[in-house]
């Protein structure tokens, strides 16, 4: 199709599409804004309803419930006989129920009477003004009531009951029974009723209209209507019933068959016309208030808008069309001619063909929008030339430092090595520049980094090619020959980052470790040399930082095993691969159990504690299993007591790298409650390297723990951190001697060296405990030494729960010195 057919055809239709559109679009807000306001205003008419009948009806029970409180009414309830009852009507008690009731009626009128009967099932007094002459008859004295619902509801639920209602044969109106049961004490001697007439209820509905056919009505759980503002469904002395009503199964239909609130739509027989309509049921009295207008009210407005919307859109919709018309034909020939240059457009260069530019300037009229479309495009055409070249530089540098990325370093690294040539990758880490990140902000560490890029670009000549890996991470490939010759200009560039840079009048120290990978001895693949080059980042910064490592087979061997043995760590957290042994910590005195120390293997046993601990610390893993050995210690600890065996405290290992548990005391204060456990039967062992962490925190962490009656010792004293001044200012109760001290010094040379030690910790009234003691020749001498507790191979080894279990009733003394 020729595009001026297309540029009239096209938004031809869619104008007419635009218009139907908005058409329909009015229309349905339009609609949509009507039933929604007739939503709102029958929910306003049927909540203010539904509150006016609960106020209209809960005021009558509140009188009823009152007056039963006369003594005179409880004093008729109580007439045992039959005669002595029916010559009471006429005697004083009598006489002052009816002039109650009489007075009461007068001061409300809505009541067809007021009676109270036995709780033999029999009637005591009634007084019905439109019969004021009734009297009682012995048979009708002794008529049961019992099968009325006003009588057994009462009685049922000892609680004021309103009944269903029913026609009056007396006033030839609906009414509802309210009975209430006249209490004596806690004794039901009768029941009294008042007969409330709902034509009240109607009059009130009949002034709720609303519009021209909107009105409420009500109806029972028997589906009659008990209050309706036309009286002539109270006619020929029977209530009108819905049973068959259209509107009543539309409610069952869209509420599972249970009456709920809604706004729906049905044939209403009553007024012979389909109808809106809203219901709430009245839960207390078991009705459903339901207020209606016509179909045909609401939509009459609907048509009325219609009707003004379409037909101007039908006289609009041709004069556009004629218009759109016009304008095509005068611009359709200088779109055909654009057309035919942007086809002949350089796809290399982006340029216009200046003889075809000169053919649409010479065409008469050329001088009007089309060239400014024109003008236009050819900006638009040098901006896409600008923005090309921008999009190729990102695509090939880093936003930030300007240097190459990854994608370049690996297209220039990967060419160069298939060339057949030599040298090195080297993974550059800036040491401590998270500190710098966290200490002086990103925005500052982005000008570190910005600067150190500077000072590789100045070394990026022919024998290097840098690349940003990532963070605080530089790529940087070596094109030398030789291995004297990578030595040199590793150590070269090494000494060009190891420098002090001045970013914002701040002089910041830079030092950096670096990985080396060689190719093609090490690989030849540029994505293994990288990460063979990480591997021996990793090394060079685990070996102390300010170096350079090389990659070696060894290295990966040993990093394999620590990432096995962290997935090994990870298997058994989740899936209870852990489990818990008791080492015995005896009294070196009298061979007194004193406590056990919780120590934690592999149920697998493939790693032992020296080799997953270290991995556990490193990747951050200690405080899960520092969380679950003190779970579990205190989980036996429960166990234990609740067997009613003697309970003898767990000690478990704190280390440094639980520090960073912030809410480490709330699980142990949670733990502890939760299995009932005594805080004095738990003890943490602080590892010296927590020394290390600020004082000030160590110092609140541990006295409050002390505070919650937890003991602590230090482990491994001796041999790390410890000071004297820790022992004058911490709350420990007990120190353990380094395993070290008693395997080098318990000998007749070097005695004095422990007796000297165990000396100053008994002088800060503190318990002293050697460990890994396996000789009795040791046990001599530790007590000659004056040591206080001995654990170690000699006593036991670490022992299961259920070994640990048969310590609980026995002692050592036998293998006391």
């Amino acid at each position: 199709m020729k595009i001026k057919y297309k540029l009239f055809y096209i938004p031809g239709l869619l104008i007419i599409l635009f218009l139907l559109i908005i058409h329909w679009v009015v229309f349905n807000q339009v609609r949509d804004n009507i039933e929604t306001s007739l939503l709102s205003s029958q929910r306003i008419l049927l909540d203010s309803t539904t509150s006016s009948i609960y106020e209209f009806i809960d005021q009558y029970v509140d009188l009823v419930t009152y007056l039963q409180t006369f003594d005179t009414v409880k004093d008729t309830s109580e007439y045992k006989n039959i005669s002595a009852h029916y010559k009471g009507l006429s005697d004083q008690q009598g006489i002052n129920v009816r002039s109650l009731f009489k007075q009461t009626l007068k001061t409300y009128p809505e009541f067809a009477y007021f009676a109270t009967y036995t709780k033999e099932n029999a009637i005591n007094v009634i007084y019905e003004p439109y019969n004021e002459q009734l009297k009682l008859t012995e048979d009708s004295y002794h008529k049961g009531f019992s099968y009325r619902d006003w009588y057994s509801g009462a009685m049922n639920q000892r609680a004021t009951y309103v009944s269903e209602a029913y026609m009056s044969a007396s006033i030839l109106q609906p009414v509802v029974a309210i009975s209430t049961p006249i209490f004596v004490k806690e004794d039901i001697v009768g029941i009294m009723i008042g007969s409330l007439k709902l034509t009240t209820l109607s009059n009130f509905l009949a002034e709720l209209n609303f519009g021209q056919t909107g009105h409420a009505y009500i109806i029972d759980k028997n589906n009659q209507i008990v209050a309706h503002p036309d009286p002539k469904y109270f006619k020929d002395n029977q209530l009108f019933s819905l049973n068959d009503s259209d509107i009543l199964n539309t409610i069952r239909q869209s509420a599972g068959f249970e009456l709920q609130p809604g706004l729906l739509k049905a044939y209403d027989p009553l007024t012979n016309s389909e109808v809106y309509f809203a219901f709430n049921k009245l839960d207390d009295t078991g009705w459903t208030v339901i207020t209606q207008m016509s179909v045909e009210e609401v939509d009459k407005p609907i048509k009325k808008m219609y009707q003004t919307i379409f037909l101007p859109s039908m006289i609009i919709a041709p004069l556009l069309l004629f218009a759109l018309f016009l304008i095509v034909r005068r611009v359709v020939q200088r779109i055909e001619l654009l057309s035919k240059i942007s086809e002949n457009i350089d796809d290399d260069s982006l340029e216009i063909d200046d003889n075809e530019m000169r053919s649409l300037q010479n065409l008469q009229g050329g001088n009007d929008e089309t060239l400014k479309l024109l003008d236009s495009f050819e900006s638009m055409l040098e901006r896409l030339r600008h923005s090309f070249n921008n999009v190729d530089f990102l695509a090939n540098h880093d936003q930030l430092t300007a240097l190459p990325n990854r994608r370049s370093f690996h297209f220039e690294v990967k060419k160069f090595i298939d060339s057949g040539n030599s040298g090195a990758i080297v993974i550059l880490d800036i040491d401590n520049f998270k500190i710098i990140n966290d200490t002086k902000g990103h925005a500052f560490g982005d000008k570190v980094l910005v600067e150190i890029a500077s000072l590789l670009r100045t070394k990026n000549n022919d024998r290097f090619y840098f690349s940003r890996f990532g963070g605080d991470e530089f790529l940087a490939c070596i094109k030398v020959q030789g291995e004297n010759a990578i030595e040199a200009a590793i150590a070269e560039l090494h000494e060009a980052i190891t420098t002090v840079i001045d970013i914002d009048g701040i002089e910041i120290d830079i030092n950096c470790s670096m990985g080396v990978s060689l190719f093609p001895e090490h690989q030849t693949n540029i994505d293994e040399l990288i990460k063979t080059a990480d591997l021996a980042l990793f090394e060079a910064k685990e070996s102390g930082k300010k170096r350079y490592a090389y990659y070696n087979s060894t290295l990966k061997s040993r990093i394999i095993e620590e990432v096995d043995i962290e997935n090994s760590i990870k298997d058994a957290l989740n899936n209870d691969g852990f489990k818990l042994v008791y080492q015995p910590q005896v009294n070196i005195k009298t061979g007194e159990l004193i406590a056990f120390e919780a120590l934690i293997r592999m149920k697998n046993g493939v790693y032992h504690p020296g080799q997953f601990i270290p991995v556990a610390e490193k990747y951050g893993h200690i405080s899960d299993i520092g969380r679950w050995t003190l779970l579990e210690s205190i989980k036996q600890l429960s166990q234990w007591q609740n067997d009613g065996l003697p309970v003898h405290p767990i000690s478990v290992n704190y280390s440094a790298g639980q520090f960073v548990d912030k809410d480490f005391i709330s699980f142990v204060k949670q733990t502890l409650s939760h299995y009932r456990v005594s805080e004095k039967y738990l003890e943490l062992e602080i590892t010296e390297g927590l020394f290390i962490k600020p004082m000030a925190d160590v110092n609140q962490l541990l006295n409050d723990l002390s505070a919650m009656g937890i003991k602590l010792s230090i482990d491994d004293f001796g041999t790390g951190y410890s000071s004297i001044s820790y022992l004058m200012s911490l709350p420990v109760n007990k120190v353990k001697l380094d395993r070290s001290l008693c395997v080098n010094y318990l000998n007749d040379k070097d005695s004095p060296v422990v007796e000297s030690m165990i000396q100053l910790i008994k002088s800060f009234d503190m318990v002293v405990l050697a460990e890994g003691v396996e000789e009795k020749s040791d046990v001599d001498m530790l007590v000659k030494l004056d040591c206080d507790i001995i654990q170690g191979y000699y006593f036991d080894k670490p022992l299961d729960a259920d070994d640990a279990r048969v310590r609980l009733t026995s002692d050592y003394r036998k293998m006391i010195p």
